[in-house]
């Protein structure tokens, strides 16, 4: 790369995973590359209020506490503490509880999207990072040069080195890319099923009947989640314990015909909750519902118990209408499923969801998405350092951003398909496999023997930053130790040009 010439990195979408991707270059590599992000809404200016809530997991919350992020203490962030599942025809018997008393970083977290959404995007201004609204993605096209032209619904046109896909589920890019590539992508994984014997034999029957979709479309399932988040709750409605309010409680309600309902705490004793059911496409043919008919599935769970009871407060018992009816904003969805296989076109590249639309069963889709804005931010930096070097392609930029994140990617959108299928149980069966394993696996813990464990762990809480700090140094993901999980435990850390230049020896 020529001396000070810095190379612009057009993003597509301001959501968490561009936002994420901005504020990693411009802390990371703003010596080399020059973020600019363009945004098809008029404004953020509400942001606070958009989107509802996510999970985090420490493989995304350890990339966040990277760029001085501590969700927990800017009041974004609540550690999930405990999971209590019951069944819906007897909400007030748990059939298991499972607890992580200690709120250090490396518990889940629920986090709001809005305001996490507005952290990343002040972060982003204090770094001088440039966001253009009102710019629909409409294509683009390679330049002899490699560079990138951009061409917006407005006519503007821009151009830069790279272009990055980050604009969600129903990609523009991603369209663009799929027409440019015709005839040369690879089919995506719409449904795992497929693959398997005996279900790949009537794969092709099952195909007549279902609607055609274009290859680059996302395919939707027949679930659906009807989201909400109340106002502050009745002291009567929260699970209390001690004196936090039930804070970091996520309550699972499972029923007998296919679907579930579940409720996570926030703070100022709000509650967010879920409704997941199957459903008939939306009127609007859209992957959003109306108004009306969100209200419609919202009256179908009046008649839902909902006895969040815990060892220590026994609820009267109410219908989850008691919830619902106290919602300050709700929406349904459709729940979407599709690994995009082909997500680059030269200088052109897809991330987060406009690359894999998953299912929200695991709680990953903002994950990973931040979790590829630093592979991708250490693949953009190994382009820079290995200019003046011959370097195979495979190792720096794109490709090498593509080979970090396929598997990987593949395996995580595929396991949000696979606790769809368990926590709905569209099948008689499949409900009743599910409840047995539930009740003899994540039986409920013995509550005498969990206090006396939280006590001795309550007593190794850090105290102090550098302490925290030497618990993140501890848990650093090495390959092959054994001990982490491979889906939360990875931890993605800042590449230094050194560590670049001693991988190329080995």
């Amino acid at each position: 790369m020529p001396e000070n010439k810095r190379q612009r990195v057009l993003i597509v979408g301001a959501g968490l995973t561009g936002l994420s991707l901005g504020v990693q270059l411009l802390t990371h590599a703003a010596a080399y590359y020059e973020p600019v992000i363009f945004e098809k809404s008029p404004s953020l200016d509400d942001i606070t209020k958009s989107g509802f809530v996510i999970n985090l997991s420490p493989n995304a919350i350890h990339i966040l506490r990277g760029l001085n992020f501590d969700l927990v203490r800017e009041g974004i962030g609540m550690p999930l503490n405990r999971t209590v599942l019951h069944h819906a025809s007897k909400p007030e018997a748990i059939i298991a509880e499972a607890e992580n008393l200690l709120p250090d970083p490396h518990t889940l977290q629920t986090v709001e999207r809005g305001p996490l959404q507005l952290s990343l995007l002040q972060k982003y201004s204090l770094l001088r990072g440039r966001v253009h609204y009102n710019c629909d993605f409409k294509s683009y096209k390679t330049l002899d040069d490699g560079s990138v032209e951009v061409t917006f619904a407005s006519g503007e046109v821009v151009s830069g080195e790279y272009v990055i896909g980050a604009d969600g589920v129903y990609s523009g890019v991603r369209r663009a890319m799929y027409g440019n590539l015709r005839g040369k992508v690879d089919q995506p994984s719409r449904c795992p099923f497929s693959t398997m014997f005996p279900f790949s034999l009537v794969t092709p029957a099952i195909a007549l009947v279902r609607p055609n979709r274009k290859v680059w479309e996302c395919s939707p399932t027949h679930w659906t989640a009807l989201y909400g988040i109340t106002r502050q709750l009745p002291a009567q409605l929260l699970t209390v314990r001690g004196d936090d309010g039930g804070l970091g409680t996520m309550h699972w309600f499972l029923r007998d015909v296919p679907g579930a309902y579940t409720t996570y705490s926030l703070q100022q004793g709000r509650v967010f909750w879920i409704c997941y059911q199957p459903s008939p496409p939306s009127s609007t043919g859209r992957g959003r519902y109306t108004d009306k008919e969100a209200l419609d599935t919202m009256r179908s769970y009046d008649s839902c118990q909902y006895t969040a009871s815990t060892e220590k407060c026994k609820l009267p018992t109410v219908n989850f209408s008691e919830i619902t009816s106290r919602s300050e904003r709700f929406m349904k969805v459709r729940i979407n499923h599709t690994f995009f296989r082909s997500i680059s076109d030269g200088n052109v590249v897809l991330i987060g969801d406009a690359a894999h639309p998953m299912n929200t069963f695991h709680g990953q889709g903002a994950a990973m998405g931040i979790e590829e804005s630093l592979v991708l931010c250490n693949a953009l930096l190994r382009s820079a350092w290995g200019g003046d070097m011959d370097v195979r392609p495979e190792l720096v930029g794109i490709e090498y951003f593509e080979g970090q994140r396929k598997e990987r990617s593949e395996k995580v959108t595929d396991l949000g398909f696979w606790l769809g299928v368990a926590v709905m149980g569209d099948l008689w069966i499949l409900r009743k496999i599910r409840d047995w394993l539930i009740s003899k696996v994540l039986r409920g813990e013995d509550h005498k023997e969990r206090a006396e464990r939280a006590e001795a762990t309550v007593k190794k809480v850090p105290q102090k930053e550098n302490e925290l700090e030497a618990i993140d140094e501890k848990v650093e993901n090495t390959k092959g130790n054994g001990k982490d999980h491979w889906l939360f435990d990875l931890k993605v850390d800042v590449q230094t040009e050194e560590e670049f230049r001693e991988s190329l020896k080995g």
